[in-house]
């Protein structure tokens, strides 16, 4: 990198003496004193952009040597399969992936030393990565795991391969050693730490009937023996109430044979079993199914890669949280922090774990753990277990019953629909039906007094008609006009009733004379039926207190209607009239008849347009339907209401009331 800086540079002096001999060529053959002024501002304009360029290029190359991929050694003590290993990688590169670190280039060595041990095959392995890493500078970091990779780099070879001021985090040494930093001063790291006696008090606590406790463990080992004797001195406080036992040297069979006929007061404690005594290897994950395949008790551990394959549990060690704690002390490393000022600590990562299936085989309760457990294997509960697929199902059910409600909605509104269609069409039918009977029953009514009047007006041009006749002919003349009068005064009235035009003049009268009036009128009417109807009136009151302020001539022609219908409706019996006070504002006028009555079914057309009861009444009974219907409305249009009773073959009575206001100053 120096060498290329200077080349530049001399390349820049170069280019700067050749433009001042161009310049002076120049000048020398204008003469010109300007040219040499415009020179000297040249050459300060070529200087400063080399100057320029120089500081961007160093600026360049500053960037370029920071940004440089950061690399990282693994250097494991065991083999690429074995479980405490992947679990510390995992650790390790679950660390650098969340941090600044997460695209730096981590290599992984496994020197297998757990199979092979001895000293030649050490020796040989550093001969392989003499030849390997023969530019240790490479890597900007080595994090090793366990005893024997630790051994290695702080041994003669370790530090000819890997000069002492690399910086080194190391993890899962189950035996510090100090001499470790006097050979490496730039090391730091985890010690591994176990705590036995905390999961004993809980077996304690847990299995109170426990006698015996069984420790298992094997004796050719590193750190098996290192694990065990920590464990001695954390259980010797119990042996005063535990006959606790050691098994360190045995071969698997006698082991098998040892752990199947403990009895039923023992608890089981696994350290570690990698190998037996006669040399041969077993992987944790064997030796543990080996002993799970065997034990009819509880087996319980201070690590979390026998959980789940057969202990019950305990206060455990995880071999991925060494990889977390050592990839969090290499991050500070990498940030600036010089390993030498950063302690030795020992493993802060331990939990007390413990496996579902396994308690349930004995019998521990949930609320037996100490608070803050973590159990794996647990079966979940149906709803927590397929809780996606139950929303699912939820949520496509709900959709299905909104669909289904819709759909019911959809078919009531549409069946509502259909009904209000039947409704309108039967109405429109009514409606049709009504208005050809009016138009009937009109035509009818015209067609009469009109034929009276024309026929008889007629007939009043014979030159030999007596005066006797003419006078006859001229009251039926008298009489048709009249009676056509009438019903045009009623489709009158009946068109501004439904248009609210009509128009109420309130005077002061007296109501019994009214009634008198309707008596006389009424009275010859009935006397010339045959058989005679007897007529009554029944009033009420006095004369004098007969006087009220209401319309006279509304009154009578609702009195008129009434009394018309019920002389024309009874051929025998009697037709009874009158009022009461029903309390000091209000009278009830009432025309009551022994005639053919109405039927239940026809109480709701009484007071409909232009009917009356049926066809063929209303063909034996003169009339326009018009009568009733005009009544209910000038009795409303008085302040009262129109209302009946009837007993079809018995007779009916018709009530109208109107309120009671007598003659006052006031009024």
């Amino acid at each position: 990198m120096i060498l290329l800086y200077i080349t530049k540079l001399y390349l820049q002096l170069v280019c700067i003496i050749y433009t001042n001999r161009v310049f002076d060529t120049v000048c020398k053959f204008s003469g010109n004193i300007m040219l040499s002024y415009k020179k000297t501002l040249f050459l300060c304009l070529i200087c400063s952009l080399l100057l320029t360029f120089q500081a961007t290029s160093i600026s360049a190359t500053s960037e370029q040597s920071t940004d440089e991929e950061i690399s990282i050694l693994v250097l494991h003590s065991y083999y690429p399969t074995y479980e405490w290993s992947n679990e510390i990688s995992a650790g390790i590169a679950d660390v650098l992936k969340d941090s600044d670190y997460s695209d730096a280039e981590v290599y992984f060595e496994f020197m297998d030393a757990k199979r092979h041990f001895s000293p030649e095959y050490m020796a040989s392995l550093g001969e392989v990565y003499r030849l390997r890493y023969n530019d240790p500078y490479e890597f900007d970091l080595i994090v090793v795991s366990d005893n024997h990779a630790i051994d290695f780099l702080a041994s003669e070879t370790g530090l000819e391969i890997f000069p002492a001021d690399m910086p080194v985090v190391f993890c899962g040494a189950n035996d510090y050693d100090p001499t470790w930093l006097e050979n490496r001063p730039n090391m730091t790291g985890v010690v591994e730490s176990i705590q036995p006696g905390n999961t004993l008090e809980h077996i304690l606590m847990v299995h109170p009937e426990t006698k015996n406790l069984l420790v298992l463990s094997d004796s050719r080992t590193h750190t098996s023996h290192i694990v065990t004797e920590q464990t001695k001195q954390e259980f010797a406080p119990y042996e005063d109430q535990l006959n606790i036992q050691y098994l360190e040297d045995m071969t698997v069979t006698r082991m098998n044979e040892t752990v199947s006929n403990v009895s039923d007061d023992t608890v089981i404690f696994l350290l570690l079993y990698n190998r037996d005594s006669t040399g041969k290897e077993v992987t944790m994950t064997e030796s543990i199914q080996l002993i799970a395949e065997s034990s009819k008790v509880p087996v319980y551990s201070s690590w979390k890669f026998y959980l789940g394959k057969g202990i019950v549990g305990g206060k455990l060690t995880s071999a991925y949280n060494e990889g977390k704690h050592a990839g969090e002390i290499a991050i500070r490393v990498m940030d600036g922090a010089n390993p030498a000022d950063i302690p030795v600590t020992t493993s802060k990562y331990h939990e007390f774990m413990f496996d579902w299936e396994q308690m349930q085989l004995f019998s521990i309760s949930e609320d037996d753990l100490p608070d803050g457990s973590i159990i794996v294997n647990k079966e979940l509960a149906f709803s927590d277990q397929y809780r996606t697929e139950i929303n699912i199902a939820f949520v496509v059910m709900l959709a299905l019953v909104s669909m289904v409600v819709l759909l019911m909605m959809n078919r009531r509104n549409l069946y509502n629909t259909q009904m209000e269609l039947l409704e309108a069409k039967k109405n429109a039918e009514r409606a049709d039906h009504l208005k050809s009977a009016f138009l009937a029953n009109i035509s009818h009514e015209l067609r009469t007094p009109l034929n009276g009047i024309i026929g008889f007006a007629q007939m009043l041009k014979l030159p030999t008609l007596s005066a006797e006749k003419k006078e006859q002919y001229a009251d039926i003349i008298v009489t048709s006009g009249n009676r056509l009068l009438n019903l045009i005064n009623d489709v009158l009235d009946i068109s501004k009733i439904e248009a609210g035009e009509i128009n109420i003049y309130r005077n002061s009268f007296n109501f019994n004379y009214l009634l008198d009036e309707m008596y006389s009128i009424f009275q010859v009417q009935l006397e010339s039926k045959k058989p005679p109807i007897e007529l009554n009136l029944n009033k009420s009151l006095d004369d004098d207190e007969s006087i009220m302020v209401s319309d006279r001539d509304r009154m009578s022609q609702i009195l008129t209607n009434l009394l018309g219908n019920a002389v024309k409706f009874t051929h025998e019996g009697s037709v009874t009239f009158g009022y009461d006070l029903l309390d000091n504002n209000t009278l009830q006028f009432y025309v009551k008849d022994t005639g053919i009555g109405i039927p239940e079914e026809n109480f709701s057309s009484i007071f409909a347009r232009f009917q009356q009861v049926d066809d063929s009444h209303s063909r034996r009974y003169k009339g326009t339907g018009l009568g009733m219907s005009i009544s209910k409305g000038l009795a409303q249009l008085l302040g009262g209401d129109l209302i009946f009773e009837s007993e079809y073959g018995v007779g009916s009575t018709f009530y109208f009331t109107i309120p009671y206001v007598q003659d006052t100053d006031e009024n």
